[in-house]
């Protein structure tokens, strides 16, 4: 029977992406010029999930206003707002929809073109309480490693193995299809880890826990960091998700012939050069500027003949002109370069 509930993780602050969130909610950003939070809905409503609930704490009420404008691809959206920072497993407990009904979870900030239908028929095949998937890294050291036996049930979870620690290339990609009776098992009011207090007990209580393994080729990119959201924006102009079609097309759009994508509001002079870029909407960018690789965000202007290379600039940001800015560089919003400027 397919799981029809769903339940996003979205209570973070957002720290490590600021300046970006200093403004605007993590899963409010623009990816490609929608909100990030649009391609999770489509995703979800992909896999026949009917209802989603939005699990945060910090900018609640940014959020709520936010939904109504948001393109919902068919799923009913809630709001649950935590009383406290919950944790993944506190959060999953207070906002799961139906607690006699099986949910999909799923981090709120993880980019990806894998269908969550494969995770679906891997956990009704399994028959276990909860079905995790899986990805293979090349470097296991900054998450938590997934251990099975031939069959793909869990058998140890390894949190940040240090070299040779876990024979392990599978990590937790932050998507789980799980059963009430996980519900159950987690405390309430308080703080939980789903990943370091949940699924271990589980596990040690001899429960079944499976994964549904992804192939190298499932694109997976959690858009935490601002290197990591300027890497999502190329991946997606040059159709590394979904290979640049199907659904990738209904959320995004397609490129222009240069690989840009640009907000219908954006307004780009006679004479600009731009190359794989985003430009959000109420964008200027003026005649003689060359961008490369960058990303605008709505309301940022970039003067005449200046130069960006790489570069992300935050709502509002605004580059003089003549100025030159090289590759990483992160304007945060409503930051202002005056003419000539070098960074």
């Amino acid at each position: 029977m397919p799981i029809t509930d769903a339940v996003i993780l979205a209570g973070g602050f957002g720290t490590r992406l600021r300046p970006l969130t200093t403004r605007t909610p993590k899963p409010l950003l623009s990816v490609g010029g929608r909100p990030f939070l649009e391609s999770l809905f489509a995703r979800l409503a992909q896999a026949g999930v009917r209802r989603a609930v939005l699990s945060v704490h910090h900018n609640a009420a940014l959020l709520r206003r936010a939904l109504p404008g948001l393109r919902l691809h068919g799923l009913r959206v809630s709001l649950c707002r935590e009383p406290a920072p919950l944790g993944t497993g506190g959060a999953i407990r207070y906002a799961w929809p139906d607690p006699a009904k099986a949910c999909l979870v799923l981090n709120g900030d993880v980019l990806s073109d894998f269908d969550m239908r494969r995770l679906q028929e891997s956990h009704g095949r399994g028959k276990a309480l909860a079905t995790l998937w899986t990805i293979p890294v090349k470097d296991t050291r900054a998450f938590g490693v997934v251990e099975t036996d031939r069959g793909g049930r869990v058998t140890r979870f390894v949190e940040k193995p240090k070299p040779g620690e876990s024979p392990s290339r599978m990590i937790n990609a932050g998507m789980y299809a799980l059963e009430p009776a996980v519900r159950a098992r987690i405390a309430a009011g308080r703080s939980v880890s789903v990943e370091r207090e949940v699924f271990p007990l589980l596990l040690e209580q001899g429960l079944a826990l499976r994964t549904c393994a992804s192939a190298a080729s499932v694109y997976w990119n959690d858009i935490g960091t601002p290197a990591s959201f300027l890497r999502a924006s190329q991946d997606l102009l040059r159709g590394r998700l979904w290979k640049g079609r199907g659904l990738a097309l209904r959320i995004w759009g397609r490129p222009d012939r240069a690989g840009n994508l640009l907000a219908p509001s954006a307004r780009v002079a006679a004479g600009a050069d731009l190359d794989h870029c985003v430009v959000d909407a109420g964008c200027r960018v003026a005649a003689g500027a060359v961008l490369r690789g960058s990303v605008l965000l709505r309301g940022s202007r970039v003067g005449a003949e200046s130069v960006l290379d790489g570069a992300l600039l935050a709502e509002g940001a605004v580059v003089g002109a003549r100025c030159s800015v090289r590759p990483g560089c992160v304007l945060g919003p409503g930051t202002r370069l005056s003419d000539d400027t070098r960074i």
